[in-house]
């Protein structure tokens, strides 16, 4: 007989022992059988043929792993007739149980849920649960229940009790993958199969009604007004709430442009529809959970500008003012009102509306709860997401800590569903130290809305958020760039950052205080607050027509960003918060205070998520 270790390839294994290539468990009895004669020890086996056996079928595999146990342990009581039966018996097992969870993963609900039952009463599964000691039974107490009793005469589900076991006639505990479906997987595949009917009849957003919204309220308005009302359509036609994510909009009053014209013209006019608009606002303060309500008391007057702002031409942002303020002071809510209305023309307003071909700006409103900070922890976390990027299959979510890249398909196949495992939808993991990390908690249902938020408007979106709450939802500008970027490797970086933007381009530095809409070149700004609110430059003529953008410490809004894609621009900027000073550091002789670089021509490399900054 030709021992184990002679035989030289899976083949000669197959011919000796018919069947075994299809792991047929009469076949690999047999194969176990000759195999308790044959093996060599332990030992033997792996330093002499270890790697032979690495590349054959797993259940081979486990039967010479059985067989090798046997020998060295010496189980006097067990024949090899015993163990090659033993062998059998529990591969056919094993086999007919791989069978029927593919059958189980490949049914509905409904049809699951009725496999399962039948497996279990097929078995004579009973419940068992151990109860802890009492005075009268000071060792504790077992108790079995009969299946039958735990099951829903309604439904046809399983409902065991936290603690309890499902145990066979055997004694033996019933499979992992069984207990794991009755106790969360059929709830969420029959979720699944609720929202996977209801997406498919999710409501778009139509581009007549969204242009009247425009018209009336602005672009902001529009945009939440639409997003706000196609999700309370769809959660309306789902009474399954287990486990559906709720996509958060925290509550919010649009404002027509007719009070932005009332101010223009009618003073007592504009007090009485202002003073309206607050009394809503005190009200509005205590609609929604607990969790989403400010706890400041505050709510924020928002611009909502009908042809500069959130549109799919121009994003506008950070262009026009956001105050928050307490409605209950009348002063001064009226003048954060009056503050936003006044940022349509002041001078970097004027300069963006002339730089973008628009005249004769209206401005409505959005009043919304606060939620920026609204915990009031280290663990806010508040930023800009947008629904894809240079790659298409890549959701971006840009926090003030940091940023998360999930996988866009991972959340379609379970868009809206509650997953225990929110780092399942990432793309790529932070580093264990990031701050970042904590995010993929606190925030695990916002990738959701940003998906679903480009489903509804049917193309590529880019939302401000705080928290797991959608404050804001425009369009967002993709440039198609067909360029395969390549980084030097034998040059090292001045520089490495994230970029927004593909290119590979030499660029002279620019003075951010001259007008540049019409130059080739880079600038650095110091931090985005400075850029869109004031500073020692040009406004958004300061931007260059062709080039890139430092921006040392930007603010999670993510308003710079959105001027760079707008104007076909690289846009470089720190990976995470308070690492401006790398930046800093990089570009020698740079002072933040007097906006100062020496005269210098850098090489820009960015692939639309990695940029690196080379000497000439």
């Amino acid at each position: 007989m030709t021992s184990i270790s002679s035989v030289e390839s899976f083949g000669e294994v197959a011919e000796k022992f018919p069947g075994i290539t299809d792991c047929d468990p009469k076949a690999l009895g047999r194969f176990a059988f000759h195999a308790v004669r044959n093996m060599p020890s332990e030992t033997v086996r792996y330093h002499e043929t270890g790697e032979k056996y690495e590349e054959w079928h797993d259940d081979i595999r486990d039967v010479i792993e059985q067989v090798a146990s046997w020998i060295d342990h010496g189980y006097q009581d067990m024949t090899r007739a015993e163990l090659a039966n033993k062998i059998s018996t529990e591969r056919k097992k094993t086999q007919e149980m791989n069978q029927f969870l593919d059958l189980l993963q490949g049914s509905n609900s409904t049809d699951a849920m009725v496999l399962v039952t039948s497996y279990l009463k097929d078995n004579n599964f009973r419940i068992k649960t151990s109860l802890d000691q009492s005075p009268l039974f000071p060792g504790g107490r077992t108790e079995y229940e009969e299946l039958e009793d735990a099951i829903d005469p309604e439904t046809g589900e399983i409902h065991i009790n936290y603690g309890s076991l499902l145990i066979g006639e055997d004694g033996k505990r019933c499979p992992t993958d069984i207990e794991e479906y009755i106790s969360g997987g059929h709830s969420q595949r029959k979720t699944e199969e609720i929202l996977a009917g209801i997406l498919n009849t999710v409501e778009k957003v139509n581009p007549a009604e969204l242009e009247s919204l425009r018209q009336t309220y602005g672009s902001k308005a529009a945009n939440l007004i639409s997003f706000n009302e196609k999700i309370e359509k769809l959660y309306e036609k789902s009474d399954d709430e287990r486990t559906i994510i709720k996509v958060d909009i925290p509550p919010f009053i649009p404002v027509s442009v007719d009070m932005y014209e009332a101010w223009l013209t009618d003073r007592d006019a504009f007090l009485g529809q202002c003073e309206a608009i607050r009394l809503q606002a005190i009200e509005m303060k205590e609609v929604g959970s607990y969790r989403n309500r400010s706890p400041f008391g505050m709510c924020v007057v928002r611009s909502s500008a009908v042809k500069s702002e959130d549109g799919d031409k121009h994003s506008g942002a950070g262009v026009y003012k956001s105050i928050a303020v307490k409605p209950e002071n009348k002063e001064a809510f009226i003048h954060a009102v009056e503050e936003v209305y006044r940022s349509t023309r002041d001078d970097a307003a004027v300069c963006y509306q002339e730089s973008v071909g628009v005249t004769n700006e209206l401005m409505g409103l959005v009043v919304q709860q606060y939620q920026e900070g609204v915990d009031r922890s280290d663990d806010s976390y508040f930023g800009h997401a947008n629904s894809r990027g240079v790659n298409e299959n890549l959701v971006e979510v840009h926090t003030n800590k940091g940023t998360l890249i999930y996988d866009k398909q991972a959340i379609l196949d379970k868009l809206l569903v509650g997953s225990e495992d929110a780092e399942s939808f990432l793309h790529t993991f932070p580093d264990h130290n990031s701050d970042i990390r904590n995010a993929i908690i606190r925030i695990s249902d916002l990738p959701h809305g940003v998906v679903l938020a480009e489903t509804i408007f049917q193309g590529p979106v880019q939302v401000e958020f705080a928290n797991d709450s959608i404050v804001q939802v425009r369009p967002l500008f993709i440039s198609e760039s067909e360029e395969t970027i390549h980084f030097p490797e034998d040059i090292e970086p001045r520089l490495e950052c994230a970029a927004l933007g593909v290119g590979d381009v030499e660029l002279e530095l620019l003075d951010e205080r001259n007008n540049n809409s019409d130059k080739k070149g880079f600038v650095v700004f110091a931090d985005e607050y400075g850029f869109t609110i004031h500073g020692y430059h040009a406004g958004y003529n300061a931007l260059p027509k062709e080039g890139a953008v430092i921006i040392m410490s930007p603010s999670p809004s993510g308003h710079i960003q959105a001027h760079c894609r707008e104007k076909g621009l690289m846009c470089f900027y720190p990976n995470e918060k308070g690492k401006y000073k790398e930046i800093a550091r990089a570009l020698q002789g740079f002072d933040a205070l007097e906006g100062k670089l020496q005269d210098k021509t850098l090489r820009f490399v960015a692939d639309g998520y990695q940029g690196k900054i080379y000497d000439i």
